[in-house]
């Protein structure tokens, strides 16, 4: 027995790690040989990044409406979908990091395996055929000694009870399929770091050349959906006064959201133990239906249908310019590497409204510069141009045919002119007012 199995494991390894497929398809394929190989329900669960939830793939091509039975039941655990709290036996064997046998059983013992609302389940959804027994192994599914998930077999109205022989075949099955399946996440996790990193590319160059903050801000929270897989993003900027926030950008929104509100900086915000860090904040509509209150949205947010929302302050020099915010219509699946790309996006955000704000700002001190463009006579605007150009009072009076005096005189009025305190700030004030 265990020679077939190292065979069928040999031969899922083959038709699997040749092929760049996600976790999901690989599940979905190993599940589907294995149920053609030896009849039953097979079922293939994965932690994902929270190690309390798993991805949970079916089959039985016996008879696939037993498979699609024994999914909702595992996805009733935690909906939406797939990713499902790890409960019962799987949970058990996970931890425990050994198999699990039920030889042969009645269905009304199987429920002392199972998780406490299990049988209140199954009164509610029936099977789709008659069952009266049923034998069932969950094993861990292990690579590089580490437990990542399970796989289980049930056979519904079993001829022999099931044993520890079966176990180790189960197993084998198992631990290279695990093999696969780490495989195929270290492949993901690459290309997503690798995809993230051109983002981070891309958003460097836009804030270094353009010159306009909103198209900058647009290109960051293009950048946030597509690679966090997020409905929705915003910038909310801190207005001059530093009492509001109004809307700097926003992408992914299905109504109209209103250019010109603005709503008050959230008091947390404002403290001053959190003005020096970035936060992160968290609302789950499931357990708190008013967090849209927060931001005075409730309406909006009503009429999107957001169910998840994260935050990062954008923080420049220590001062607050803003918030960057994400929405998702789900629950989000998220780890510590989904944060520090938000993190990292928030930084470059912040970045792009420092640097919008400086180029204000020299803008601004060079049209005040050219328009007090002090009235000097002839002789003048040649001095201060040969002080510019770094020439000693002798060199400018043998150039001028004056005396060494006379240039020290009209150096001083030239000083007490502009407001300059020596000879070099008198050649920086010309040069970056663009006098001469």
């Amino acid at each position: 027995m265990i020679a077939t199995a190292e065979q069928v494991a040999a031969d899922l390894t083959d038709e699997l790690a040749g092929s760049a497929l996600s976790v999901d398809e690989i599940l979905s394929a190993a599940t589907a040989t294995l149920s053609r190989m030896r009849p039953g329900t097979w079922v293939a669960a994965v932690m994902t990044n929270d190690p309390s939830t798993l991805v949970v793939v079916a089959a039985d091509e016996s008879d696939p409406r037993l498979a699609g039975w024994v999914q909702r039941y595992m996805s009733s655990l935690e909906p939406p979908g797939r990713r499902v709290t790890a409960q019962g036996m799987v949970r058990t064997v996970i931890e425990t990091g050994q198999p699990a046998l039920i030889p042969l059983v009645s269905m009304e013992s199987l429920f002392d395996h199972m998780t406490p609302g299990a049988r209140s389940w199954y009164e509610k959804h029936p099977s789709p055929t008659e069952l009266r027994t049923t034998a069932s192994i969950v094993v861990p599914m292990r690579a590089f000694g580490q437990t990542i998930g399970t796989l289980s077999f049930t056979e519904w109205n079993p001829v022999d009870p099931l044993n520890a022989r079966d176990v180790d075949w189960i197993q084998l099955v198992a631990d290279r399929l695990g093999m696969v399946v780490e495989h195929a996440q270290c492949h993901s996790a690459s290309a997503m770091r690798l995809d993230r990193l051109a983002s981070f590319r891309n958003v460097t160059m836009a804030v270094a050349a353009s010159q306009d903050l909103r198209l900058t801000l647009q290109l960051i929270l293009e950048q946030v959906c597509g690679r966090l897989l997020v409905d929705a993003a915003d910038v909310l900027l801190v207005d001059d006064a530093g009492v509001e926030l109004y809307l700097g950008a926003s992408v992914g929104f299905r109504s109209m959201v209103a250019a010109d509100f603005r709503v008050p900086i959230p008091t947390d915000l404002t403290e001053s133990s959190l003005l020096g860090r970035r936060f992160d904040r968290r609302y789950d509509a499931r357990t708190d239906p008013d967090w849209t209150g927060q931001f005075r949205r409730r309406a909006l947010f009503a009429r999107e249908g957001f169910k998840s929302y994260r935050a990062v302050s954008l923080l420049a020099q220590g001062r607050l310019v803003g918030m960057l915010e994400v929405f998702h219509r789900s629950p989000l699946d998220v780890d510590q590497e989904w944060l520090s790309f938000l993190e990292a996006m928030g930084t470059y955000a912040a970045i792009a409204v420092r640097t919008a704000a400086l180029q204000e700002e020299a803008g601004r001190a060079g049209h005040r510069g050219n328009a007090q463009r002090p009235e000097l006579s002839a002789l003048e605007w040649r001095i201060l141009a040969l002080v510019v150009e770094g020439a000693t009072n002798r060199e400018i009076a043998g150039t001028v045919h004056l005396s060494e005096n006379t240039i020290k005189f009209h150096i001083r009025r030239l000083l007490d002119r502009v407001g300059a305190v020596n000879r070099t700030d008198l050649a920086r004030k010309a040069t970056q007012n663009s006098w001469l």
